[in-house]
């Protein structure tokens, strides 16, 4: 077991419905796993899928967490449109 929640392997794998059901069901989103300090958010970004990313960031995902290499949900992403969508997100809290 490395830690992985519900939500870390349904963000991974795309499932939005999933993520909405378990995010207002109360699903922590910034947890991180123990294995590599990742979030939901790190595996939403690292797997391209906006959806999901909006998803969390709208249910108060911290794009600025670092994993345990110090490695964002921004540094994750590979297209411009979610580095945009992150940065913004970013940019809002501080």
């Amino acid at each position: 077991a490395d830690g992985s929640t519900a939500l870390h392997l349904a963000a991974e794998k795309g499932h939005a419905k999933v993520v909405q059901l378990l995010l207002a069901g109360g699903s922590n989103p910034n947890a991180a796993t123990q294995r590599d300090g990742s979030t939901a958010l790190h595996k939403a970004a690292f797997m391209n899928n906006p959806e999901v990313v909006w998803l969390l960031l709208r249910s108060g995902a911290d794009p600025q967490l670092k994993d345990a290499k110090g490695v964002t949900a921004v540094d994750q992403a590979d297209s411009e449109e979610l580095k945009r969508i992150l940065l913004a997100t970013s940019s809002e809290r501080d």
